[in-house]
């Protein structure tokens, strides 16, 4: 038995050195602990507690994981290897939680502008603090940065408090204060982070609490900002001022491509919430977004046909601003535009479809529209205005029913079962499974009698597959229904038709049909 493990072992050994591949360590940081330990060139860094957290990274291998205790750890960070750094409030929501914190502050007047700096692909920092109020230098100070010498790949900042980056005093700075710093990287997602205090004095620089951009012909791209929230990021600068265009909650500059903004909250940002750049380079995705305070427009669409749905824009300037320097007006629906001194604002020559929107009264938007809601400028489609607050929901498309009721069905025997089976697809062309709604698309039957005296009537189902009779149920690959004849003993033409199990949730649009006759 000896032997066998020993050449099991062996083996082992053989495949980490052919393969260069070594099993992911655990590595542990606590400035608190009385036996940590300073400085690299530690044999096993799995079996020390370290003092800092650098000496903790440049000690790791590629694939480890490195926990962060709650304390206060001074200086910058680098992360050049691909590593998972966890703070203490790693998995939790920064935007809610309470508790001790992991705090990266980087504790210099003049150094120690880039606290965090993510120099490897397949890095992951979560659950941290963030923070450098005794910065007075003028380099643009970030809280974090993706980029230096990349692009790199696959980078997730998560759960983090990001604030006072750089003394708000400050008189001279390059470019501006961002707690996010984003250059070129393919596939960052920035998620469940609150960002606040991001300020300066110099009126020739700006803030962001995130800013995207590329480096030529290398871009910025398949970037997801979602569930963050951000709030205080100006500067003193007027709004005619050069670089004071860019100041506001997230900027995305040129060299980006495939950007979506998703479920933030945006509270007193500045000029913008959120603003693209003329050479963005792609249009934007920006969905299901609060904004409120922005003092030159909520958001700023300057790319190619930006998507804009389901946000909620209040309190600022300008809803949405339209600039003229759009050569693909953007779409526009869905969204609640209420109590702006103007809704939507187009500086175009294109008509900007803004159908289905909330302009903050039944009667429609005022300006060029009919209404006494937000105010729209000229070459607007607002019709179909939205007469409540309450969003569009989303619509999904019933793909066609799979044999044999694809056609329409003859049934002689009462207790036929009638297999239905069909798949929900969304506005992407993505299959929607049970994961994706609460409430399962349901069974309608519409019936038409043979007697000419008996009108047509409508009825659920009182018995079926789903639990409550006339529910769908996913089973892994498609929506099914067993649809049992004999529930229908009258001759006649049965139309069946797919619904949605809660119009409030989605709709379905097209809807699949189908016929069965019973003689």
């Amino acid at each position: 038995m000896k032997s066998k493990i020993t050449l099991i072992l062996a083996l082992v050994a053989m495949v980490v050195l052919a393969t260069g591949t070594a099993w992911a360590g655990v590595i542990n940081v606590d400035v608190n602990d009385v036996s940590c330990v300073s400085g690299t060139g530690q044999p096993d860094p799995s079996s020390v507690v370290y003092c800092s957290i650098q000496d903790a990274i440049d000690d790791a291998s590629t694939g480890d994981t490195i926990n962060v205790a709650a304390g206060t750890y001074n200086g910058s960070v680098r992360i050049d290897k691909s590593l998972t750094l966890n703070g203490a409030q790693a998995g939790v929501d920064a935007r809610t939680r309470s508790g001790p914190e992991s705090v990266i502050d980087g504790a210099s007047a003049t150094a120690n502008y880039y606290l965090v700096d993510l120099q490897a692909d397949n890095v992951v920092l979560d659950g941290f603090e963030v923070t450098h109020p005794q910065f007075t230098g003028s380099a643009d100070a970030s809280g974090i940065l993706t980029h230096r010498y990349g692009p790199y790949f696959n980078q997730r900042i998560t759960n983090n408090i990001i604030h006072d980056i750089g003394h708000p005093g400050r008189t001279s700075v390059d470019f501006g204060a961002f707690a996010i710093n984003s250059g070129p990287v393919n596939g960052l997602e920035i998620d469940h982070n609150l960002m606040y205090n991001i300020t300066h004095n110099d009126d020739s620089a700006w803030n962001n609490a995130v800013i995207v951009w590329g480096s030529g012909p290398t871009l910025a791209e398949n970037i997801n900002i979602h569930d963050n929230k951000m709030y205080d990021i100006d500067g003193p600068a007027s709004p005619t001022t050069h670089w004071k265009l860019y100041d506001g909650g997230i900027f995305i500059s040129s060299g980006s491509a495939n950007v979506t903004i998703d479920n933030n909250e945006f509270i007193n940002t500045g000029e913008y919430g959120i603003s693209g750049n003329i050479a963005t380079g792609s249009a934007l995705t920006i969905t299901n977004n609060t904004i409120s305070g922005s003092t030159v427009a909520g958001i700023r669409s300057m790319e190619k046909g930006d998507t804009i749905t389901g946000n909620t824009i209040s309190g600022t300037a300008t809803g949405i601003w339209v600039t003229d320097q759009v050569d693909e007006a953007p779409t526009v629906h869905c969204n609640s535009i209420a109590g702006n001194t103007v809704g939507l604002q187009n500086d175009t020559s294109f008509l900007v479809d803004a159908t289905s929107n909330w302009w903050g009264n039944a009667d429609g938007p005022s300006g060029s529209g009919p209404g006494t809601g937000d105010a729209v400028s000229d070459d607007v489609d607002f019709s179909s205005w939205l007469t409540s607050a309450s969003f569009c929901v989303p619509t999904l498309t019933c793909v066609g029913f799979d044999p044999p009721m694809d056609k329409t069905v003859s049934v002689k025997k009462k207790n036929r079962v009638l297999p239905l089976k069909m798949v929900l697809v969304d506005e992407n062309n993505i299959e929607v499974t049970d994961q994706d709604i609460v409430a399962p698309p349901v069974v309608e039957i519409d019936v038409a009698s043979a007697d000419p005296t008996d009108p047509p009537g409508e009825e659920f189902l009182s018995a079926g597959k789903g639990d409550d009779g006339n529910q769908f149920v996913f089973s892994g690959t498609s929506w099914d229904f067993n649809l049992s004849s004999r529930n229908f003993s009258g001759s006649g033409t049965y139309t069946i038709t797919v619904e949605s199990g809660d119009p409030g949730e989605y709709a379905i649009d097209p809807t699949c049909t189908a016929t069965f006759v019973i003689q």
